[in-house]
């Protein structure tokens, strides 16, 4: 009875790609994607190609429909990490309900929104037991039988057994649509797609995860990364194509990121570890989450809406579409042209013009205006674009407009600031301390009052109270979106409020990781409240990941959705926002995430090596880095870290 589940229709009719039967159980098939039948191999370890037209990777020569169907029926057997529990008191507290990844869907992008939610491939329920206590109606496809029974004699789940397009579901039924680890194995990708968008309601969510063929562990084991398993895994995303692919269904992409998952984490430290010198547990992991931010995790998350605003794709247009340049890991190689195959035409389903994946012919640098504007990278389904011109980074402008209008992705409240504490005490008895001790040394005037500019939960101010009593009260902090109360200094110098709320002059400070969060409207204002309160020669250090920082040391520094990090203002675009107010902006030689805004009123200082200041440093100043409870710790401090490069 199941094998008429799968032949209804003949193949070439089930999403207009070729195909032709080989070998028993196998056929051999054109890009699922653009149906272009030219591809270069991939890798050795079965038919894996990747598609010359638009960069898929797939698997060429598969199993056909039954002989997926046959496989599928191994993923309960007892010694699968699938296999139902003993009971519902085991279901209750199995792994597999995902609960995080269930509050990230919901807290992230669902809030009230209730309704049907279909998770395809849903084993033997878990998800879907654990979306039903959450308030939302379950619905399942799975085609293993023996999780079906676990999910619908003891779960009491409506879960069919069936491939999602044969699946009875009315159009706009779903409110969410969930495929963990799944659409990976859908022979019949740009089908499964347009299935599921009819049958999410307007505005609908889809979700879920598949693993990342451009991460590291692919990169670095190659034919033995285990996700390359030829048996099951049919189609290969990147992040780039997996974009690609959900905007030519008609999607438009809310999110797109890399996570390590559930890759083998044995295997994982193991690469990790082989490729850095003297690796201790710390310095692995700390690299693990480099590549996680940086696009290189082992497995993709991505969410997407139904678009309310398609357009079709047809004929001509549909097939640019497809066959548009998509970044992938494939190894340049030969073409290698499907043989015994007749190519014929596909029409890609309806697409949305995403931002990720648009021209920047309009992109014009926010900062000196400039139109000499490229593509720099696509980070969580957000384009950042390089200015030639004055060198800076951003993020596509029409989302700076937007966060200008009112609208944040990254909210400064009790959320954020559960994350950030730890890094923002870390930074404040760290970097921020070393910051402030260097502008002291290269500040002209006496410093009679210091500002620790958006100096979060103040913990600066702590660290100065601890480290240099004797001088407390010459240091301030000013912070216009604070934590609750409970997670924050008392310091009676810390300031809730906006700097324009100040009617003191300052004459130093340091502004640490503050300004790639702010627009180039919202650092305007900041730096124009900012010399209204500052003595002639106020000096002030930046600490923020410039441009060189960015592309040589950290690539994964800008990130809105994760690091709420929108510019990497360069130098030149320092001199042109600030240069209007009052500021001469210096570089600090040899680093590339610092440099100095000194307040000169009267005109611009000339170029200075700023680190000769050092030796002609004031005794008053001096003696603030000085304290009976450190001694002179902090004034060497100072001095190491100013001639430090």
């Amino acid at each position: 009875m199941f094998k008429n589940l799968f032949d209804r229709r003949k193949p070439s009719e089930q999403d207009g790609s070729t195909r032709v039967q080989v070998n028993s159980g196998q056929e051999v098939i054109h890009c699922p994607f653009c149906s272009s039948g030219n591809a270069t191999v991939f890798s050795n370890r079965a038919d894996i190609v990747t598609c010359s037209s638009c960069g898929l990777i797939y698997l060429r020569t598969r199993p056909d429909t039954q002989e997926m169907y046959n496989f599928y029926q191994q993923y309960a057997d007892d010694s699968s990490y699938m296999h139902p529990p003993d009971n519902i008191a085991g279901a209750k507290q199995s792994g597999l309900r995902r609960k995080h990844l269930v509050d990230e869907i919901i807290n992230g992008y669902l809030g009230t929104q209730k309704g049907v939610w279909l998770d395809v491939g849903c084993g033997w329920g878990a998800v879907l037991d654990e979306v039903r206590e959450r308030g939302y109606t379950p619905k399942g496809v799975e085609l293993t039988r023996k999780n079906l029974d676990f999910a619908v004699m003891q779960l009491q789940l409506p879960v069919s057994n069936s491939q999602l397009d044969d699946a009875r579901i009315d159009a706009g039924s779903c409110t969410v649509i969930s495929m963990i680890h799944v659409f990976g194995h859908l022979p019949y990708p740009m089908k499964t797609l347009e299935k599921v968008y009819a049958s999410l309601e307007e505005n609908g969510l889809f979700c879920g995860i598949v693993p990342n063929i451009a991460s590291f562990c692919s990169e670095v084991q190659k034919d033995n990364w285990l996700w390359l398993d030829p048996t099951h895994q049919i189609v290969h995303y990147s992040p780039a194509t997996l974009n690609k692919v959900l905007v030519a269904a008609g999607f438009t992409v809310e999110k797109i990121y890399t996570d390590p998952g559930d890759y083998d984490r044995r295997e994982l430290i193991k690469c990790v570890s082989d490729s850095i010198l003297d690796a201790t547990p710390a310095k692995v992991e700390e690299q693990i989450a480099h590549l996680t931010l940086t696009g290189k995790g082992e497995e993709i998350r991505f969410f997407a809406r139904k678009s309310k605003n398609t357009i079709p794709a047809v004929g001509e247009q549909a097939k640019e579409q497809a066959a548009a340049p998509t970044q992938t890991s494939a190894p340049t190689q030969a073409v290698v042209p499907m043989q015994t195959v007749v190519p014929m035409q596909t029409v890609v389903p309806a697409q949305t013009v995403a931002p990720a994946m648009e021209k920047p012919a309009n992109q014009q640098c926010p900062c000196c205006h400039s139109k000499k504007v490229t593509l720099f990278r696509v980070v969580s389904g957000y384009n950042y674009y390089r200015c030639s011109k004055c060198e800076c980074l951003f993020i596509d402008t029409r989302d700076l407009a937007r966060i200008d209008a009112g609208f944040q992705t990254v909210k400064y409240e009790e959320g954020y600031w559960k994350m950030e504490l730890s890094s923002a005490r870390e930074r404040s008895y760290g970097p921020a301390l070393a910051r402030m001790a260097e502008a002291i040394y290269y500040c002209r005037r006496p410093v009679k009052r210091f500002l620790d500019i958006g100096t979060g939960p103040g913990y600066f101010l702590d660290a100065i109270g601890k480290l240099l009593p004797d001088h407390a009260d010459v240091f301030f902090g000013i912070e216009l979106f604070p934590p609750d109360v409970e997670f924050r200094t008392t310091a009676k110098n810390y300031i809730i409020g906006d700097l324009g709320d100040l009617t003191d002059k300052y004459d130093c400070g340091i502004c640490v990781e503050v300004i790639e969060h702010l627009t180039p409207v919202m650092l305007d204002g900041l730096l124009k409240k900012l010399a209204a309160v500052s003595n002639p020669e106020a000096l002030y250090i930046f600490n923020t990941g410039m441009p060189e920082f960015v592309i040589h040391e950290d690539i994964g520094y800008l990130d809105h959705t994760k690091r709420g990090h929108l510019v990497s203002y360069s130098i030149n675009a320092m001199s042109i926002l600030a240069g209007k107010h009052g500021f001469t902006v210096h570089r600090i030689p040899g680093k590339t995430w610092a440099f100095v805004l000194e307040y000169t009123p009267k005109g611009k200082k000339p170029p200075e090596d700023i680190r000769d200041r050092i030796w002609k440093a004031s005794e008053h100043n001096l003696n603030i880095l000085t304290d009976s409870n450190m001694g002179s710790v902090l004034k060497i401090l100072g001095l190491e870290t100013s001639k430090a490069y």
